[in-house]
């Protein structure tokens, strides 16, 4: 879970750049600055990973995060000779999710 800005360090604001650091990073240290004292407290903490997996397949556009084989394939068509006109470009492997935010 968290934000994404589209872009590199020469496209990206540093506004945004702080915007995305203070959610997905600091967010983290929040969560484990106040869960971790509660858990320890109660001594024994439950994830529910079914549950965080089909949140986070929600949340795509195609119902599924993609895996490594995804963005293998991706890589795979750049080098070959049907990619041979595409130069500069962006080749986005995210399942639709950058669309869905932007």
């Amino acid at each position: 879970m968290g934000i994404i800005d589209v872009g590199g360090p020469v496209e990206i604001t540093e506004k945004n750049w702080d915007k995305v650091m203070a959610v997905n990073v600091k967010g983290i240290f929040l969560a484990c600055k106040y869960c971790i004292p509660y858990l320890e407290k109660q001594g024994s903490g439950d994830i529910d990973v079914k549950e965080m997996i089909k949140i986070r397949n929600d949340m795509c556009p195609m119902k599924r995060m993609g895996d490594a084989w995804d963005v293998a394939y991706a890589a795979l068509f750049l080098a070959s000779d049907e990619a041979k006109y595409i130069t500069g470009a962006n080749l986005v492997v995210d399942g639709g999710i950058t669309c869905k935010f932007f």
